[in-house]
């Protein structure tokens, strides 16, 4: 292998680097089973990335390292498995096109079942199926699904009603079930933030999210793929021995077995291998004094010699280069999508550890930087800096660190951020400035010291710096040296724990609320009579005083309708009660008509066809609404008080059903006349 070259230096773009192991792989894909080695697994990410579409006729698999900690009892993510399983299940498949897969040296450390143990076929649902969905979620949660209440996350399956909802691992989009008369009536992939659908699919197919167990005998990667040619990237061997390193140090006697040096060298001699990046440096134009001609001529030379050329680029850049260069590239030029929009997914989920000791920090820095990552330290005062300081030094006096305050000057701090975000260092160690503004992808470990003086608002926005690239981030907090937590300093931590899905401020602010009181707004008691009355009476008061202060003129209240009939939201359309319970809320809030058409097209994309009482509900709702807005003063029915301000609207046989508003309106309109 050739000594690695200059382009994998940390200052070159890695779009140059990925242009390289394309050009290496283009030569060998479609003749035989392909596996590629890169020594980071973020580059494997990227690479299998611009693979598919480089080589769109090819099935091109990831296999991705553990996203677990070394010792670490969590285990892996179950997005995280699942990625592993289905590219190994699909790598023993037969295919019509020898497939690809591409890994990081973390991913080759690992011990692996056999590839027999990897048949199982995921479950299967088509339009038109009859199903049960509750026996389908208990199916999708012995093979490694978690249940949760809102699904947003891979590796998620939501209560079973009318509808379910699935995230499967190995998948871009969440997955909503609807059936009718026990049939799969639709299935639509839904938008994981505003839980609204998006398209139709006529079938889903939900991955294993579980490994199968590694027996006493394990394999190694390659044994699932026999037969394969291996490309090996140049830093691929210094990087696998010093991640089988740590995790020896870390972890040494770890509870699933790992490949060590001498078991892989014999594998991969099994093997055709070959360096990954062969001959001269791919060429730069940006520097040329008419880059686009040089660009023309290079091309040109390739082409003629009879040489494949790979674009890769932004959707932008390649349109750019498409539309001017189209004369010189040949028919079959393999062109590779947007490294930048096909990296632009959602955020990993963040696991939060509380509390940890120093052997986990050690584990965790020296885990990141193996892995070509770097972290954030932060403390809570500029005073506990030269402590925290000295811990590091002791715990990875190999890893450089650069520690930035409030009390810098702003040019040196800007100069530090920069040289952090540039890779100049490995950890920084900073007060808790970097709880907004600065986006570092690769970092993606957080240690906070002295959590305990830290507000739970903070923490939750602190923990947001880390998970920002598709990898799992880790957030590991420390008491204050020789504090302990109280129970209740414990109990309020432990709400990061437990809500770290997407979207989980609300919840962990709400929590937080419910625990410490809301206080008084004009004096010093901070747990005041808010309990009492509930946050969403509370939020209504006090808006409807606010604009009595400015002079507003007050909303009339709605009318009190009674039908006769259920005017409801029942418990087997909206299974899980906290999710029924912020439907009535929302209801509540709703103001006008077209609000609540919207609020119902909603609720009918998220729990199916609207029953009954639900529809009764909204169109009670729509007549309210309809009758204020015409301005019909509260009046009291037949046989009632005054004070009660009620509207009885007795329905007449010759009248529409209570859902068509508008003909109840004029009707209720006509009688009052």
């Amino acid at each position: 292998m050739r000594p690695q070259p200059r382009h994998a230096s940390m200052k070159v773009a890695p779009l140059v680097r990925m242009a390289d192991c394309l050009l290496g792989m283009a030569a060998h894909v479609g003749k035989a089973p392909l596996v590629v080695l890169l020594s980071a697994d973020h580059d494997a990410e990227r690479l299998a990335l611009l693979a598919r579409g480089a080589f769109p006729h090819i099935p091109v698999l990831y296999c991705p390292a553990t996203d677990a900690l070394p010792g670490d009892g969590a285990g892996a993510s179950a997005a995280n498995a699942g990625q592993r399983v289905a590219a190994l299940t699909a790598m023993g498949a037969p295919h019509d096109v020898p497939p690809i897969l591409i890994c990081g040296a973390e991913a080759t450390i690992a011990a692996y079942p056999p590839p027999e143990a990897f048949v199982a076929q995921p479950p299967l649902v088509k339009l038109g199926d009859q199903i049960d969905l509750a026996d389908l979620r208990e199916q999708l949660i012995a093979i490694g699904y978690r249940a949760d209440e809102r699904i947003d996350e891979p590796g998620e399956v939501g209560d079973a009603g009318a509808v379910l909802n699935v995230y499967p691992v190995d998948a871009q989009r969440p997955v909503r079930i609807e059936l009718e008369d026990g049939r799969v009536r639709s299935l639509r992939l839904y938008d994981p933030l505003s839980q609204t659908n998006l398209e139709e699919i006529e079938r889903a197919s939900f991955g294993i999210a579980s490994a199968p167990p590694v027996p006493k005998d394990a394999a190694t990667l390659l044994a699932h793929a026999a037969g394969a040619m291996v490309l090996v990237d140049p830093g691929f061997a210094r990087a696998r021995a010093r991640l089988l390193d740590l995790a020896k140090e870390i972890d040494p006697v770890a509870a699933a077995p790992r490949i060590s040096a001498k078991v892989w060298d014999e594998a991969l001699s099994e093997h055709a291998a070959q360096p990954l990046i062969e001959g001269a440096d791919t060429p730069r134009f940006a520097g040329k004094r008419r880059p686009i001609k040089a660009l023309e001529t290079c091309l040109a030379a390739e082409h003629d010699a009879g040489r494949k050329v790979v674009i890769a680029g932004s959707v932008r850049d390649v349109r750019f280069f498409a539309r001017r260069l189209g004369k010189l590239l040949p028919d079959d030029l393999p062109v590779a999508p947007s490294l930048i929009d096909a990296l632009a997914a959602d955020a990993a989920r963040v696991l939060v550890e509380v509390p940890i000791d120093e052997v986990a920090v050690r584990a965790a820095l020296l885990r990141e930087n193996a892995r070509a990552g770097q972290s954030f330290v932060v403390v809570p005062r500029i005073d506990d800096l030269p402590a925290i300081q000295a811990l590091l030094a002791k715990l990875v006096p190999d890893l450089e660190v650069i520690t930035v305050h409030g009390k810098m000057g702003s040019a040196e701090a800007d100069e530090a951020l920069i040289g952090f975000a540039g890779r100049r260092e490995h950890i920084l160690l900073a007060r808790s400035i970097t709880e907004s503004g600065l986006d570092v992808p690769r970092a993606n470990t957080m240690v906070i010291a002295g959590c305990d003086r830290f507000g739970v608002g903070q923490l939750h926005q602190l923990r947001g710096r880390v998970g920002r690239s598709a990898r799992r981030g880790h957030v590991l907090m420390m008491s204050a040296p020789g504090t302990a937590l109280t129970e209740k300093k414990r109990a309020r931590l432990n709400q990061l724990v437990a809500h770290s899905a997407l979207g989980a401020g609300f919840a962990v602010a709400a929590n937080d609320l419910d625990m410490r009181g809301a206080g008084d707004l004009t004096g010093d008691d901070q747990s005041g009579h808010l309990k009492l009355i509930g946050l969403e009476l509370y939020q209504t008061l006090l808006t409807h005083a606010l604009r009595q202060l400015a002079g507003e003129e007050p909303a009339p209240p709605l009318p009190k309708i009674s039908t006769g009939e259920d005017a409801l939201l029942p418990d087997d359309w909206i299974v899980d009660s906290e999710a029924r319970i912020a439907a009535y809320v929302s209801l509540a809030r709703i103001d006008d008509t077209a609000e609540l058409d919207r609020f119902a097209d909603e609720l009918e994309d998220r729990y199916g066809a609207l029953p009954a009482p639900a529809l009764t509900l909204l169109a009670t709702q729509r007549l309210a609404l309809s009758a204020r807005d015409a301005g019909i003063a509260l009046q009291p029915g037949a046989g009632q008080r005054v004070s009660d301000e009620r509207i009885i609207a007795d329905r007449r046989p010759d009248t529409r059903p209570i859902e068509d508003a508008a003909n109840a309106l004029d009707a209720l309109i006509g009688d009052a006349a």
